[in-house]
């Protein structure tokens, strides 16, 4: 299933030539859920994280939970891949996944080529087909069959491909911004207010230094590193408390990757609750607190991530290969 869905706005249907209209739809879907970098949190994320019964972080007085087993809804803890049932199963690339994600986190995934990382969080976003397994988003069981569903319940997925699922290039920044939000801007349901749209469309242009003469540019025309900030504007005007990055760098010069970690830092900061899914290992180490690693569509371990190493990784990565040469061997 192509993650993707129909603008329905009037505004949609007459503003574009009808060959846009795939790019439109497929575009629209990714920019459905944006979440918000805009609102900040008063005091800072202030947290305790236990895991498993003990403490393993204390920050001032604010409690979050890693629940592990437990049943029902925790302070903290947003999305819960559930251990206790049944791990998600997809085809043959997703494989008893569990793991769970809380507020104010980044969790990184990491793993080789066809480990299976991307499908976890299409799969999770409604995307592809789940075959089996229960999730939880803020300790209550969720539905979702549909990409739709994973928005209306606070998820975002960026796609590790943003030309083709994360923007309309020959739209304007204005509008692969605003996009998503088109509802909020409309008069009587129907007139679009143009002013608001270019006035909100300005403010995370300016929030995330995207670099372009005017919100009317045409966003084929700016670099990836400025196309990624349109991307992630999408996901902030939306404000989704759980936000999957696919390879949020690729394509991506040095310094535009600067300024995505140090956006990605931000969002946690305030509270988001942060997935990483990439094949840099340098990226991941730098910017994950815990690290899950896969291979051949199962999480072969979890390493925190301030005691994480690219060896610890790389021998994570290749475990189940190691056990079948050994099998063979034997």
């Amino acid at each position: 299933m192509n993650p993707a869905t129909h603008l329905s706005h009037p505004r949609a249907r007459g503003m574009y030539p009808r060959r846009w209209y795939a790019a439109l739809a497929m575009a629209a879907l990714f920019a459905f859920a944006l979440p918000g970098v805009a609102s900040a949190s008063e005091g800072g994320f202030r947290h305790n994280v236990l895991m498993r019964g003990q403490v393993l972080e204390k920050q001032n007085e604010t409690l979050v939970v890693c629940v592990g087993q437990a049943d029902g809804a925790q302070v903290g803890q947003v999305l819960d891949v559930i251990r206790h049932k049944r791990g998600l199963n997809a085809g043959k690339a997703v494989k008893d996944v569990t793991f769970e994600v809380r507020k104010g986190e980044i969790l990184g995934f990491a793993g080789l080529m066809g480990a299976g990382r991307t499908e976890v969080a299409r799969a999770i976003f409604g995307a592809d087909k789940l075959d089996s397994g229960e999730i939880e988003v803020h300790g209550k069981r969720a539905k979702i069959k549909t990409p739709t569903d994973a928005v209306r319940l606070g998820l975002a997925y960026l796609s590790e491909d943003r030309k083709q699922f994360g923007i309309v290039t020959r739209m304007s920044v204005r509008d692969n911004i605003t996009m998503p939000s088109w509802s909020r801007f409309a008069s009587a349901g129907f007139w679009m207010r143009d002013r608001d749209l270019a006035k909100t469309a300005a403010k995370y242009v300016d929030l995330l230094k995207v670099k372009t003469p005017s919100v009317d540019q045409e966003t084929r025309l700016l670099s990836g590193g400025n196309q990624q900030k349109v991307v992630i504007s999408k996901w902030l005007l939306r404000n989704c408390d759980v936000l999957f990055f696919d390879e949020p760098t690729r394509g991506i010069d040095v310094g535009a990757k600067a300024e995505i970690y140090r956006l990605l830092q931000g969002l946690a900061d305030e509270g988001k609750a942060i997935v990483v899914i990439s094949s840099e290992l340098e990226e991941i180490l730098r910017l994950s607190r815990r690290i899950l690693v896969m291979c051949e569509g199962r999480i072969t371990g979890e390493i925190d991530g301030t005691a994480a190493t690219q060896e610890a990784i790389m021998h994570l990565a290749t475990q189940r290969q190691v056990n079948q040469g050994q099998a063979e061997a034997a």
